[in-house]
């Protein structure tokens, strides 16, 4: 067999990329049945050590494929898509209905070994229904070189040389990877009725954190005194109105961030391009504090020497504010113009601290010449403007029942929260989004866009600035409704999932 070629794309990668590509051709063209096993059978051939595995139902007649065709129907040229995939896979010679259908089993499955590396190992496998239309479509896809194939169970096992096929074949006889508690506990914390999982394992994750410190002069043991991670596991879902997908990230510790019910939403006007609220930070930020301090030599006495001249305490006075709930909104501006309205609020117990703390700000700025701090009104609210020198923006804060308020606007922004408008938790768009997004009343963050608002807001903004949206990205944006994302810390991790709304 042939050996790689590293002026190439790995040739498994390729195949990968290949099956990938015809899945999202059949996913979008359709096809009855049965619910996907909680345990995907590809990962019982996968070996224990899989560093990331990824596994893609299939099943050409099966409902879920329906479904994604149903979704893909509600963008006007949802069929040029198609024409589009199948003329990139007549680029490789290769026609769905002769090549890739009769070669694909009802699973494909993709394991990956070594990370982080630029290149890792990859093989890919499947139960192929006619083993030569699956040598055929390895042979088209591998650039006129074979790739070294392995028959193991009824699988077959394609890899970009003997090496990794070797390496694929030795961490088997040490077990699989569905044998594994952390794969299993993590698969069971994710939507089972999906098209697609990925897995990633905690250790080479962890690595990569490690040695992305590394790289910005931090020492590699700081992710280990914040907590081990685990793993991290995801499932895509095609439904009736939209996309869900659902993440479940495991580690040793807690985050700390606990829960809460968002109520900022009351404060802050409805109809916003974009909302994010989160809350309970305080402690993940006071443990980061007490890691840095025990890991980096010198930093509590660079801390001391800083707060000296800020003028308050990073811990006492900044992270302290941080315990209740914190949002961010973004708005349109009046006439579809740039730029748009930005509202920050933040929940606060002690008034005359958040008062203090903007003010030393506001000196801070007039201390080193960059603006300075204007007491004003904003309709009846005493508040202060932060002029900024050679920008063309102010920053405009108040502090008011319980809360420290800060916006791009004076009465447009600061104003409206305090005004008739309408709130964003009586926003009727809002509501149900986060209806159809399954998100419950606790959460540790939640993030929200009205897309259907907020794209064609920018397409205008973008027109206005000189920029062409031609007429077919204009149509095929607009069944995009909202996006919704929340998270939830569990016993065990943190979950991220969340909804792409389409019509």
């Amino acid at each position: 067999m042939a050996a790689a070629s590293g002026r190439r794309v790995s040739r498994a990668g390729r195949v990968a990329a290949l099956c990938a590509l015809s899945v999202v051709f059949v996913a979008c063209s359709g096809g009855d049945d049965g619910d996907a096993p909680a345990l995907p059978e590809a990962a019982t051939l996968a070996p224990a050590d899989t560093a990331f595995f990824i596994s893609v139902e299939t099943d050409f007649d099966g409902e879920r494929w329906q479904q994604a065709e149903a979704l893909l129907e509600e963008f006007p040229d949802g069929d040029e898509l198609l024409g589009t995939i199948q003329d990139e896979l007549e680029a490789e010679d290769v026609d769905f209905e002769r090549d890739v259908k009769p070669a694909l089993g009802p699973e494909v499955g993709v394991a990956g070994f070594d990370l982080p590396a630029d290149e890792p190992p990859v093989v890919v496998y499947t139960k192929p229904p006619d083993r030569a239309k699956f040598d055929a479509l390895l042979e088209k896809s591998s650039d006129d070189e074979e790739v070294v194939t392995r028959e193991v169970d009824g699988w077959v096992v394609a890899a970009e040389n003997q090496a990794d096929l070797d390496r694929f074949l030795a961490g088997r006889e040490e077990g699989s990877l569905a044998d594994q508690d952390d794969f299993r506990d993590a698969l069971e914390a994710v939507e089972e009725d999906a098209l697609v999982f990925t897995y990633f394992g905690g250790r080479g994750v962890q690595e990569a954190f490690n040695e992305g410190l590394e790289d910005e002069g931090a020492p590699r043991s700081l992710t280990a005194k914040l907590g081990a991670f685990r793993s991290l596991v995801s499932s895509t879902t095609a439904e009736e109105d939209g996309v869900r997908f659902d993440s479940f990230a495991t580690y040793d510790g807690e985050l700390g961030v606990g829960s809460y019910t968002p109520e900022l939403a009351e404060t802050l006007p409805a109809q916003p391009l974009f909302y994010s609220s989160v809350a309970n930070l305080d402690e993940p930020a006071r443990k980061l504090l007490e890691v840095v301090r025990e890991t980096i030599p010198g930093f509590s006495r660079q801390l001391r020497q800083a707060e000296a001249a800020l003028g308050f305490s990073v811990e006492d006075d900044l992270i302290a504010l941080l315990d209740g709930e914190s949002a961010l909104a973004v708005y349109a501006n009046d006439g579809g113009e740039l730029p748009v309205v930005v509202d920050y609020v933040l929940d606060v117990d002690d008034e005359a601290k958040a008062r203090r703390l903007m003010q030393r700000f506001g000196g801070l700025l007039e201390l080193a010449e960059s603006g300075r701090s204007v007491k004003t009104k904003v309709g009846e609210l005493d508040a202060t403007r932060l002029e900024f020198t050679d920008e063309d923006f102010s920053l405009y804060w108040a502090v008011f029942d319980g809360k420290l308020a800060i916006s791009t606007e004076g009465e447009r922004g600061l104003g409206a929260l305090r005004g008739e408008r309408a709130r964003l938790a009586d926003d009727d768009a809002y509501t149900a989004a986060l209806d159809g997004a399954g998100a419950p009343d606790d959460v540790a963050a939640v993030v929200y866009s009205d897309l259907a608002t907020a794209i064609p807001y920018f397409i205008e903004v973008a027109e206005d600035e000189g920029d062409d949206v031609d007429a077919k990205t204009r149509r095929n944006l607009e069944p995009l409704k909202s996006f919704v994302a929340y998270a939830t810390e569990e016993d065990t991790g943190l979950r991220v999932a969340g909804f792409v709304g389409i019509e």
